[in-house]
């Protein structure tokens, strides 16, 4: 049955890409809090690359004026543009993907782009598992700070109860 779930056609693959992007989007809401997330930003894209528009955009991410650009994409280790590079090592269709990605957009100074490259299986390209890992980092960070300031003013209350 062409065009069916499962053939390629978009049906399948389409809600696995549409669903990461709406994760993606989440994630990205959450690693940049202070920044405003646009959802399939078809306004801008102009000024970030001529040949394609990006999934999700975090607006000032990196400072007044620099962007974080996604954009999803989905590998399938199997297909036989990948099989060989899936066999080698896990996620390599994956990255073959972002790459894919990267020579599309070309140069999008002064934003940063990271094409998230996942492959249906579950495996992760470098960039998509390189921004999940500095997203950990953020909020650890973010933890630890919420941890002392708590404890901060825990103790100063202390202080002043002992001392007021």
């Amino acid at each position: 049955m062409p065009g069916g779930v499962g053939t390629g056609g978009g049906n399948w693959y389409s809600f696995i890409h549409h669903k990461l992007q709406r994760v993606l989007f989440e994630v990205a809401k959450s690693a940049y809090p202070l920044a405003s997330a646009l959802h399939d930003d078809f306004a801008g894209y102009l000024t970030y690359s001529r040949n394609h528009c990006p999934d999700v955009t975090v607006l000032d991410a990196e400072g007044p004026g620099q962007y974080v650009l996604f954009d999803v994409v989905t590998a399938r280790p199997m297909s036989d543009a990948h099989l060989g590079a899936a066999m080698m090592a896990p996620g390599a269709a994956a990255k073959k993907v972002e790459e894919s990605k990267v020579a599309t957009y070309g140069d999008v100074r002064p934003h940063h782009f990271i094409p998230f490259g996942v492959e249906v299986y579950g495996g992760l390209g470098p960039a998509a598992y390189g921004f999940l890992r500095k997203t950990q980092r953020r909020f650890r960070e973010r933890r630890y700070m919420e941890a002392n300031a708590e404890g901060e003013s825990r103790r100063k209350s202390v202080r002043m109860r002992k001392f007021g």
